[in-house]
């Protein structure tokens, strides 16, 4: 009984070893070229553009509804980031906003010790003019937790933000130093 379970045990080690485990010194394949390769962030940035932003006239869908969003925009505003990097931001998030849908509505919060919102949600035109006259640079420490706290009651749960009822809400919250 004792050898019969000694031969089964060594029988699946060695069948184990052929069937399971990939062995790569035999077929060639290196452990570092199995490993995905991570493209650039240009490429990465190209595809996002590519799939999410421009519509692509090859893809038709079938749903009938017109789906819109309001989107919220916060900045970091505070001094974690250098005053040149967040105006390239704001410039970044403009491009964006020219690209996205002309149903998307804005609103906007920037924030530093403490968060402020820049302005209520408004069609693409009005939002790209407040980015340039509403959105400022404030220095100081940095609260995040102000910013969602504001961007949830002053927004998404106020009536008078001018939030529309059937769209779909979207948050974007960056450090405006990656967008650049």
């Amino acid at each position: 009984m004792l050898s019969l379970k000694i031969f089964l045990v060594l029988l699946l080690v060695v069948c184990s070893h052929c069937f399971i485990w990939e062995s790569t010194k035999r077929n060639g394949v290196s452990r570092q070229s199995r490993l995905q390769k991570v493209p650039k962030e240009r490429v990465t940035a190209k595809k996002i553009e590519r799939f999410f932003i421009q519509p692509n006239p090859r893809r038709h869908r079938r749903n009938t509804d017109q789906t819109y969003y309001d989107v919220v925009l916060v900045f970091d505003a505070s001094n974690s980031i250098r005053k040149r990097d967040f105006n390239k931001g704001i410039k970044a998030l403009e491009s964006l906003v020219d690209k996205a849908s002309p149903d998307t509505h804005y609103a906007a919060i920037m924030y530093s010790d403490k968060a402020t919102v820049a302005f209520t949600f408004t069609d693409p035109v009005t939002a790209k003019r407040n980015l340039h006259t509403k959105v400022r640079f404030m220095g100081d420490k940095t609260n995040t937790q102000d910013a969602f706290q504001k961007c949830r009651t002053e927004l998404f749960l106020n009536k008078n933000s001018n939030l529309r009822p059937r769209a779909k809400n979207a948050f974007f919250s960056s450090q405006t130093e990656a967008l650049t």
